[in-house]
């Protein structure tokens, strides 16, 4: 079978001379450069000598990357025999949520340096909706390159580039530095809509929409709105509330010290009794709740990472913990749960909140 090598024994491993450390766009970069299997779809690379590194290669939920690991799929992918081989290629990847091509994949081409790699010749990525924003990026950053995109199938290259992206406070100074606007001055007020969305919803959306709209909130819906529209819009913005989603990436634009709301789960109905932080919260299980700005305390109850952005970009976070109403339906795995929960807001709460924090 393919073998995982983890990270703490990748200076040992077979691995190690195939990477390539370098500089580009002030920052230092990892890249791997070899001949690989790679599928379409997490977009996870094995090098043809049966070793891979998921500490550094995966971006997803580990539990999406077993197949690499059985028997079966060594056995149908290991000779490379049928398989779509590509050339020269440098990987990008994407996904169909905006937070993971944001972050995880179309960062890759901040690290592509014509001097570092003269034979490639193409970039790869995913056949997705988020292709313009690619577009955007490469025509923002005066690189000339064909664009490939692949479909959910496993592939071949052969003296392709894989970038190492695990290091947020690059990406984010890197997207900043590219995007940040000094001239838009920040005086809106947004509210981002979910309403289109197919899960995890305002349920009493329609009443919070009414209440903002008379409380000078523009109404915005990102899925209807262009990459560099998303980024003026944060950028020019000094209060977002918001629900959970990946619309909330685009923190990475917001100028200093503006505020967020965002919108989420109150975990502790979910919480085991005997769990030391029920004891110091049960009084709120079936209340909506705020934490304080910035609060770090319950970042391992709920999904941190903007609450993570607003720190490295010195914004005060604020979560607003909301009673949810999950669906009628089975789940293969926990995180999903959350994924599919739609929430109720309590709008006099939100609005006492709102008066505090503008003060």
């Amino acid at each position: 079978m393919y073998k995982d090598i983890p990270r703490s024994e990748l200076l040992k491993s077979p691995l190690s001379k195939k990477f390539l450390k370098f500089y580009n766009h002030g920052q230092t970069f990892i890249s791997y450069k070899s001949n690989f299997i790679l599928d379409g779809l997490l977009f996870f690379p094995i090098d043809e000598n049966s070793f891979t590194c998921s500490d550094l290669f995966c971006h997803f939920e580990k539990v999406n990357y077993k197949k690499f690991f059985t028997q079966d799929f060594y056995k149908m992918h290991s000779n490379f025999g049928g398989l779509e081989t590509i050339e020269n290629a440098f990987i990008i990847g994407s996904s169909q949520n905006y937070y993971h091509s944001i972050i995880d994949f179309f960062p890759r081409i901040f690290s592509y340096k014509k001097s570092i790699f003269k034979d490639i010749d193409k970039l790869i990525i995913g056949n997705d909706k988020l292709k313009p924003i690619f577009e955007y990026l490469l025509q923002k950053l005066k690189i000339k390159l064909e664009i490939k995109i692949i479909k959910n199938k496993i592939y071949f290259f052969k003296n392709s580039v894989f970038t190492i992206n695990n290091n947020f406070e690059k990406i984010n100074n890197l997207y900043r530095n590219t995007f940040y606007d000094n001239n838009l001055k920040a005086n809106r007020k947004i509210f981002i809509s979910r309403k289109d969305a197919s899960s995890r919803t305002i349920i009493n959306e329609n009443e919070l929409i009414n209440f903002l709209k008379n409380n000078d909130f523009e109404i915005i819906n990102l899925s209807k709105k262009k990459f560099i529209d998303q980024v003026k819009i944060f950028n020019s913005s000094k209060l977002i509330i918001a629900m959970h989603g990946a619309g909330l990436t685009n923190l990475l634009f917001c100028k200093n010290n503006k505020k967020v709301i965002e919108i989420t789960e109150n975990f502790i109905q979910y919480l085991d009794i005997q769990d030391p932080i029920y004891m110091k919260l049960k009084d709120k299980k079936n209340i909506d709740w705020f934490t304080k700005k910035n609060s770090s305390d319950y970042n391992l109850y709920t999904r941190s990472m903007y609450n993570y952005f607003s720190k490295q970009n010195n914004l005060e976070h604020f979560f607003y913990f909301a009673k949810g109403e999950k669906p009628n339906s089975v789940f293969r795995h926990k995180y999903q749960e959350f994924t599919y929960t739609s929430l109720r807001v309590d709008i006099k709460k939100l609005s006492n909140f709102i008066k505090q924090i503008e003060l």
